[in-house]
């Protein structure tokens, strides 16, 4: 009867309350709550044990301890209440502290991810500043390329001028040689002209001396003046040569003249091609400083940003 149902062992507990095993999930020391829920858990056992104990002494003494079966009853009541309450507020604390683990679960998760998403965008842009990189070396080292083939071409501009310039020594070598070989055929010149004027006017005194002599003169006299015919025909034969030689004279000096002038031509000719060479060596000379300071300066600042950045990254 009831005796037996009161003495009975029960799966669920004592006193027919339901056996619970609460295992809380942590990591700290002394305030756990599973050292919470074990504690209130066997104190709640014990208890019931007690309980069952003293309710079949009281079921197998008599009926003259129902008071104290009440009694033990009551008080039994009031104590399984106040551990069920400590049990629920075990149970509320712990729901609250597992929802705060999720919480701070999620969050940290959230995190990881967030940052995840953070270094893949930073190694995506490490690749891209790789590439940038190596783009700017191939363009530094095409920089260089340039400036090799620009110092070749102002090389063989320096020996070109310095051919130019000797040659334009040269021409004025032979145009101060032209020079003096003009004035000396023009001083021969004059010297040829003024012999000439002497010999024509000699001859025209010794004809006029020759015509009077025969008009004036005997036998004797016409002999010497066959002579002075004679001595006059070999003096026109030397005036001749003196003309032929004038003539070469003029003609060489004339040529001379020539020689001169188109020397003096080739030597402005050469100093205008000098000069023009100078001043477009002077030109592709200023446009290649410009564009190699300007890509210089241009490699640099973004040597400089990509450093920036770099540093910046692995910050």
């Amino acid at each position: 009867g009831g005796g037996e149902s009161a003495s009975r062992p029960d799966h669920h507990g004592a006193m027919g309350f339901p056996s619970c095993e609460w295992k809380g999930a942590t990591h700290d020391g002394g305030d756990s709550p599973t050292m919470e829920n074990t504690s209130v858990l066997s104190s709640a056992t014990d208890e019931g044990l007690e309980i069952s104990q003293r309710l079949a002494d009281s079921i197998f003494i008599g009926p003259e301890f129902d008071a104290e079966g009440e009694e033990i009853l009551i008080d039994a009541r009031d104590r399984l209440q106040n551990a069920v309450g400590q049990l629920l507020e075990l149970m509320e604390r712990s729901t609250i502290q597992l929802m705060e683990a999720n919480t701070t679960q999620q969050e940290l998760l959230d995190t990881l991810s967030s940052r995840s998403r953070e270094l893949e965008a930073a190694n995506n842009k490490c690749s891209d500043l790789d590439s940038q990189l190596a783009a700017e070396i191939e363009a530094k080292d095409y920089l260089g390329l340039e400036l090799h083939k620009a110092e070749g071409l102002i090389s063989g501009y320096s020996a070109e001028r310095e051919n130019l310039d000797c040659q334009i020594q040269s021409l004025e070598v032979q145009r101060e040689r032209l020079i003096v070989d003009l004035d000396t055929s023009r001083s021969l010149l004059q010297d040829l002209q003024q012999s000439r004027s002497e010999i024509d006017y000699s001859r025209e005194e010794l004809g006029d001396q020759h015509q009077l002599l025969r008009q004036n003169a005997g036998q004797d006299i016409q002999v010497l003046l066959g002579e002075i015919s004679s001595l006059s025909l070999d003096k026109k034969e030397l005036s001749s040569q003196l003309q032929y030689q004038i003539g070469q004279a003029r003609k060489q000096l004339t040529e001379q003249e020539a020689s001169a002038e188109e020397s003096e031509r080739r030597h402005e000719a050469a100093m205008e091609e000098r000069n023009r060479a100078l001043e477009d060596m002077r030109l592709q000379l200023e446009n290649m400083e410009r564009q190699l300071k300007a890509s210089k300066a241009f490699v640099e600042e973004q040597m400089t940003e990509r450093e920036q950045e770099r540093e910046e990254h692995q910050k």
